[in-house]
């Protein structure tokens, strides 16, 4: 399998022990693998950590900074917990939003798993639908594959690197992340959102 590399970066400076190996995009003639929001580069702009501002259209005034901003909030939401729901809103960083999804109380797995597809689904169609940079570069990944290549997520990534990932498809995790945008990416194409 050959891959052509966009772009491989390194963040990981021997300080931050959760990151397994730095942003990076890689391609091959079936699959686009990413991971990392840090890029310059228009794949970034797929992740949930990428700064992309939007609403929920049945609350004008409850805005997300991120993807993860809404995941979180929505986890929150689920769960009864408006305190938390809010202190994700004014999260200053996704890290941080992430951290308080965490301390969601009354939070049960079970239900969670059941509703993340739609939750990921959701967002991603807000996010996509009203950032056009973000949408241009969703649009522009083709028929590709979509990947979150995190070797630590099987959950929402497939627990893989992207230089090994297309050699593993067999083993792969749920690829929430993925599986959420290709459904965006097909959506966006039927309603004619260029």
């Amino acid at each position: 399998m050959s891959f052509r590399v966009t772009k491989t970066l390194t963040s990981n400076d021997g300080k931050n022990e959760d990151v397994p190996y730095g942003p990076s995009v890689w391609y091959t003639d079936k699959h686009l693998f990413t991971y990392g929001y840090e890029l310059q580069l228009p794949e970034a702009r797929l992740q949930n950590w990428y700064p992309s501002s939007f609403v929920d259209p049945e609350d004008p005034s409850t805005r997300f900074q991120t993807m993860e901003h809404y995941i979180m909030w929505r986890k929150a939401m689920c769960f009864q917990d408006h305190e938390t729901a809010k202190k994700i809103l004014v999260a200053a960083t996704p890290s941080e939003a992430q951290a308080l999804g965490r301390e969601v109380k009354n939070f049960c797995g079970m239900r969670w798993r059941k509703d993340v597809l739609d939750v990921a689904i959701d967002g991603n169609w807000l996010k996509f639908s009203q950032v056009a940079e973000c949408r241009e570069a969703l649009l522009a990944t083709g028929d590709k594959v979509l990947a979150e290549s995190n070797p630590k997520d099987r959950n929402w990534g497939i627990g893989f690197r992207g230089d090994e990932a297309a050699e593993h498809e067999s083993e792969w995790g749920t690829n929430l992340l993925g599986l959420a945008q290709m459904r965006v990416r097909d959506r966006l194409r039927k309603e004619g959102k260029q």
